[in-house]
């Protein structure tokens, strides 16, 4: 057992920690909500920092609930379950600010953040259960185990996908996707269909092996961050999957280049998009060593994870498109990525809060850039 301590944790940073201190050293608390003095157990501890677990909570926060779900804490597909929905999306909010300052040196103030949010719960339509090898059984791995818990329900999954969790399998893992219609088992094809807040409507073919978003309510305010403000000229989306952002640029640019180095997400692409898109099957930094590709009026980016290249930032600003939405699944490296943009003569114009994973400290952002003038000064809003 790790040594205990008491303290009082000061706010949340990236990935819903609580950031304390421990005499002259960072103290790391997960679990924890801004305000709240708890009993921690130290469980890592490093030369500049430690790492705690809460223990008890001797002074809880107004927004601290009891997790709903009975499986929470064994069961590793939720950890924000203990703060409530509504506070949780005002902790994201925060998590994002101090990304940005900590990344671009931009103070942004919430007032000047939207978030995109909706229902807490039965949200998600994109899954994969493990099959337990004991009982045959569906369902998920314990918190940083290969071990499958035995569960009949989940809260966060959308209605279809209910009857998959504890039931019987044959395969190790099962990949689950809900359509409009069915659900998508494996490589079994469905369609889902997004709207924006013009009314404009696309239809995608996809099966569950390949990426799509898993919340599909906040689509139509993403669809709208990455349409606005048309400039004209030629469009380009890297990372375009099964071509979600493609379709609805095409209905805002006669000429649209999308780029996808899976070959599966690209046939889907090739059903989904009009005849006027141009597909290319490539990873991005291998397509973009083409060189000159004539005035880019809008280019959208949606990396992995580990964000873009430095080169494939480098060739980007060669480019000069004139505006740049980027959309991340990581704020930390979106805003390193940004912050290259940023020196290299663009202005962050809009940023935007998404939260698709709701009962967990996941979070996502979009950012709008725009070329900068000589005269023209980083925005902060």
């Amino acid at each position: 057992m790790g040594k205990r301590i008491e303290t009082t944790v000061q706010r949340i940073i990236s990935g819903g920690i609580g950031l304390a201190r421990l005499g002259g050293k960072v103290l790391l608390v997960k679990g924890a909500l801004p305000g709240e003095r708890v009993t921690a157990e130290i469980i890592r501890e490093k030369r500049d920092y430690c790492e705690a677990s809460v223990l008890e909570v001797k002074d809880p926060s107004s927004s601290r609930i009891v997790p709903p779900c009975p499986w929470y804490g064994t069961c590793g597909g939720c950890d924000f379950q203990f703060a409530s929905p509504e506070y949780q999306i005002e902790l994201k909010r925060q998590m994002l600010i101090d990304a940005l300052r900590r990344g671009t040196g931009i103070q942004l103030d919430p007032a000047d953040l939207p978030m995109a949010s909706g229902t807490p719960w039965g949200y998600r339509r994109r899954v994969r259960l493990a099959r337990d090898p004991e009982t045959g059984c569906l369902g998920f791995r314990k918190k940083q185990s290969h071990k499958v818990v035995p569960v009949d329900s989940c809260m966060v999954l959308h209605e279809s996908l209910q009857a998959y969790v504890g039931s019987q399998g044959t395969e190790e893992q099962v990949a689950l996707f809900a359509g409009d219609a069915h659900v998508s088992v494996g490589s079994r094809a469905a369609a889902v269909t997004l709207e924006n807040s013009a009314g404009q409507r696309h239809t995608f073919a996809l099966d569950a092996r390949v990426f799509f978003q898993s919340n599909l309510t906040l689509m139509p305010a993403v669809i709208d961050f990455v349409q606005q403000h048309p400039c004209g000229g030629r469009a380009i989306d890297l990372y375009s999957g099964v071509g979600t952002f493609a379709a609805f640029l095409a209905d805002c640019y006669e000429e649209v280049t999308a780029v996808e180095r899976d070959d599966r997400c690209l046939a889907y692409a090739a059903q989904n998009l009009p005849g006027h898109i141009q597909f290319f099957t490539e990873s991005v930094e291998s397509w973009m060593k083409q060189g000159h590709v004539g005035r880019i009026g809008r280019l959208v980016a949606d990396p992995p994870r580990s964000g873009l290249h430095a080169d494939a930032v480098r060739q980007i600003m060669r480019w000069k498109p004139e505006t740049i939405v980027y959309i991340s699944c990581s704020p930390v490296t979106c805003f390193r990525d940004l912050k290259r943009f940023i020196s290299g003569g663009y202005r962050l114009d809009h940023l935007m809060g998404a939260d698709f994973y709701p009962q967990t400290a996941h979070i996502e952002c979009a950012a709008f850039l725009r070329r900068a003038t000589r005269s023209t000064t980083v925005s902060h809003s």
